[in-house]
């Protein structure tokens, strides 16, 4: 719906990556400590990192941090921009945002990226 960092496209799904994959007896999940899997139909804010060959990796605690309504306890199966945009969720990655702390690192661009070219 809108990138608060960077400039994704946002006209089209982005696939992103996780960081594990099924156990070797296949019962299970297995991901890092504190990851969760974002569920189809809810709305996220994403914290990916672009990878040396473009894709985005979104894993990890805190990675994917599920967005409800205004007050993040909507509960219905469809969520207005406008009201995502307005919850107590987005306004703290807003804020965390604009008190990051730039560090020197390699950074790679994002095939999905619009500024790519």
């Amino acid at each position: 719906m809108e990138n608060i960092k960077g400039e994704l496209e946002t006209d089209k799904p982005i696939p992103v990556q996780k960081a594990g994959g099924i156990s070797e007896d296949g019962s299970s999940i297995v991901t890092f400590d504190d990851d969760v899997l974002p569920e189809v139909g809810q709305s996220y804010v994403f914290l990916a990192y672009a990878q040396d060959d473009g894709s985005l990796l979104v894993s990890g605690p805190n990675s994917n941090t599920e967005v409800s309504g205004n007050d993040d306890t909507d509960t219905s199966d469809t969520i207005e921009s406008s009201s995502v945009n307005h919850s107590s969720t987005m306004k703290a990655h807003k804020n965390a945002l604009k008190h990051q702390v730039k560090s020197d690192r390699k950074r790679s661009i994002s095939k999905y990226d619009k500024t790519k070219d």
